[in-house]
């Protein structure tokens, strides 16, 4: 029963009634009937000028006539052999198979015996939504293809690649899912190995071209000393270093070093906040 009037086609309720004192509207027919033809079309889009067989059904599709009018390549005919059984196994026919609660979208809205009423065209929603799940049908079964059945016990009905297009679609079909993660062991190789020789190079091309210039320094004499005295003295803790000096703080060793330091056991004294002030602007 629908506690109000339903005008649509498969779902008419227009008799008046009650259920356990609620009042509302009874089925026209006891039962309601929906015919459904459904009709396939094979199209090859890689050809100049997009080629497609007429619009049949699933024993007419694959017939050898329609089959050659596409020129189809070898691999793109292993695909279409592949669909074949697919297609001819989702059909809105083995669709009513399935339990009524999940078949009509209608169902949504019904509690014990009584129902919301249904919009004047819930039969198209119904239609669209079998289509919706024979579509997620076909792609679980085009999936299988790759990934093999869910259930061990039926791998022994598989049949292996009878030729090199059939070979060629296992080893070329990626599916995206949430259980498995494929990657690249040569990928994830590369990028280590290249990565950890550019954090090395880094970490001791300072060194290297140390090493480098001390070397000049022996054979080209001055000038190349003076460009590596010029280079350490820039860095951060040569800078600090003279810094400190300026404010009469610690007595310094290795002045010309990379890291220069303090006599051993020296302690620097800290900047009070009142000195603040005392520095020249």
């Amino acid at each position: 029963m629908y506690l109000d009037q339903v005008d649509d086609p498969w779902f008419s309720a227009h008799i008046p009634g009650s259920y356990e004192g609620v009042p509302g509207y009874y089925s026209d027919s006891l039962v309601g009937i929906l015919g459904c033809v459904e009709q396939h079309q094979l199209c090859n889009p890689s050809s100049l000028s997009e080629t497609c067989t007429p619009l049949s059904g699933v024993d007419e599709l694959w017939g050898d006539a329609n089959i050659a009018s596409l020129n189809l390549s070898d691999a793109q005919l292993a695909i279409g052999q592949r669909l074949q059984p697919v297609i001819a196994s989702t059909g809105i026919w083995s669709h009513s198979w399935q339990d009524s609660d999940t078949l009509a979208k209608g169902s949504e809205l019904l509690q014990s015996s009584i129902s919301l009423a249904l919009p004047p065209d819930q039969w198209v929603l119904e239609v669209n939504n079998w289509h919706a799940n024979l579509m997620a049908m076909m792609q679980v079964m085009i999936v299988r293809y790759a990934t093999g059945p869910d259930d061990i016990e039926d791998v022994q009905f598989i049949d292996p690649p009878n030729s090199d297009a059939e070979a060629w679609m296992c080893a070329n079909q990626k599916i995206r899912r949430t259980d498995y993660t494929s990657f690249s062991v040569l990928g994830i190789a590369v990028i280590l190995a290249v990565g950890g020789a550019i954090i090395c190079v880094n970490l001791g091309l300072e060194s290297l071209v140390g090493c480098s210039e001390r070397r000049a320094q022996r054979t080209q004499g001055s000038e190349a000393s003076g460009k590596s005295l010029e280079w350490t003295l820039h860095g951060t803790l040569q800078l600090q270093r003279m810094a400190l000096e300026g404010r009469d703080i610690g007595t310094w060793e290795r002045p010309t070093d990379d890291v220069p330091v303090t006599a051993r056991g020296e302690v620097l004294d800290m900047v009070q906040i009142g000195e603040l002030g005392s520095f020249d602007h």
